[in-house]
């Protein structure tokens, strides 16, 4: 599971169909990027702020069957999009803190599961990926 900045855990949901008796079991690689744009209102010290943009994930997956144990593997990069908001508030002249809320939605896709024993026959799963991220965080700027 990919850390955010701030050390915030993101709270990664994968709704998966069982494919026969395997359960899919996906392993995140913190391979996440976005671009966003943000628009916001700045009043005083505090920076409330809207974002939208664009989203790419990697993610890597494994399956395991009832009787044999991991025995599957994939890997799939997506592309999708996301949007969120927060706020940023000045606490010195050099020094701010922010918090933001994004949500990322990747689709559905249907991967491909290679199977690592050749008597196993290949499997296809359908997976819809979205993401509600919570990031916190401290900025230091530097110069006047």
């Amino acid at each position: 599971m990919p850390k955010s900045v701030g050390g915030v855990d993101p709270c990664r949901r994968h709704s998966c169909k069982r494919a026969g008796d395997r359960r899919i079991l996906p392993q995140r690689s913190g391979r996440n990027r976005r671009v966003t744009g943000r628009v916001g209102y700045a009043f005083d010290r505090v920076l409330a702020y809207f974002k939208a943009g664009a989203a790419g994930e990697r993610v890597d997956y494994s399956a395991a069957t009832t009787q044999i144990g991991t025995t599957y593997g994939a890997s799939d990069t997506r592309a999708g999009w996301t949007i969120g908001g927060g706020g940023e508030c000045a606490i010195t002249s050099h020094l701010s803190a922010f918090v933001e809320y994004g949500y990322y939605d990747f689709g559905t896709d249907r991967i491909t599961l290679n199977p690592q024993y050749s008597f196993l026959p290949t499997a296809f799963v359908d997976i819809d990926d979205t993401a509600n991220v919570v990031r916190a965080g401290i900025n230091l700027r530097f110069g006047n």
